[in-house]
């Protein structure tokens, strides 16, 4: 089922979930992307969208599907020295990582002239029930906009651009995620 309406607000959002789930149990659903929703104007933005965050999670428990939420970086990813994004580029929201099992990030070197422009790396950045802080290249097909695992591109490797430490500070132990 596909609901390419015009921009939905969170009341149609929501009741659009409870609605297609009555008729027809969902296995899953994708919100493509998070900033095109349209909020009141008078809702301070990065509040209305972590409640269409905390929706999104709340409806997948209850709907027993998965949902996946794409989100868009600030730009200031591509001014840095390396333009690996990070969580914390996350665009309008500090609730889309506190709701969310799982971060991957999607990252193209394509303004290096020297690079591969057939590789791409997925960065995790938060998996709850698994490792984090680790880069996984795949290749990609820029005609057919897939992504996908030729066997040499399944790479692993750790992350070596400098994370945010998150913690109590010195002498308390900092969260693996």
């Amino acid at each position: 089922i596909i609901n390419d309406d015009p921009p939905l607000d969170y009341m149609s959002l929501e009741s659009w979930l409870r609605r297609t789930q009555r008729k027809t149990p969902l296995g899953g659903v994708v919100l493509d992307y998070l900033q095109m929703m349209k909020g009141d104007d008078r809702t301070n933005r990065a509040k209305f969208l972590g409640d269409v965050c905390y929706l999104m999670k709340r409806s997948a428990k209850a709907g027993k599907y998965t949902t996946f939420v794409a989100s868009q970086l600030n730009r200031g990813v591509t001014s840095r020295q390396d333009p690996t994004p990070r969580m914390s580029d996350l665009r309008e929201s500090g609730d889309i990582e506190a709701y969310a099992n799982t971060i991957l990030l999607l990252h193209r070197d394509y303004d290096n002239p020297n690079a591969d422009p057939t590789e791409a790396k997925i960065f995790i950045g938060k998996q709850r029930s698994g490792e984090s802080g680790i880069h996984v290249r795949l290749k990609w097909n820029g005609p057919t906009l897939t992504f996908h695992n030729d066997g040499r591109f399944l790479t692993p490797m750790k992350n070596t651009a400098p994370q945010p430490q998150q913690g109590g500070g010195p002498g308390k132990p900092t969260q693996p995620w």
